[in-house]
């Protein structure tokens, strides 16, 4: 019986947590569980800043905000919109006529 020894308490009033967490399996297992989380962490946060990126790239950032949604117009809406009012102050610029000059024997 040379090979096994009881384990000593480490103090005068041994917890049954303490001497559960005190057995070499409990600690290596600690140390995957915490490994394991923090393996996770990293992949979280690669897959959050890969995500926006793309979203970023493909012009796709704020679609939807909860329950409020942007009102999104095409392009080629807003060109027409521009376009008309282009059109409509050509349209008023050209039926303003110029005054004519005052004749030079005419007084004010």
């Amino acid at each position: 019986m040379s090979g096994v020894r009881p384990r000593s308490p480490s103090s005068a009033s041994p917890d049954v947590i303490n001497e559960i967490f005190a057995g070499s399996p409990m600690i290596t297992l600690a140390r995957i569980v915490v490994l394991a989380v923090g393996l996770l962490i990293v992949v979280a946060c690669l897959y959050a800043i890969i995500s926006i990126a793309v979203r970023m790239v493909r012009r796709e950032w704020l679609q939807r905000a909860g329950g409020f949604e942007p009102e999104l117009t095409k392009p080629s809406h807003n060109l027409g919109k521009i376009a008309s009012v282009a059109d409509d102050l050509d349209t008023e610029l050209a039926s303003i006529t110029p005054a004519a000059p005052p004749s030079e024997g005419s007084s004010p």
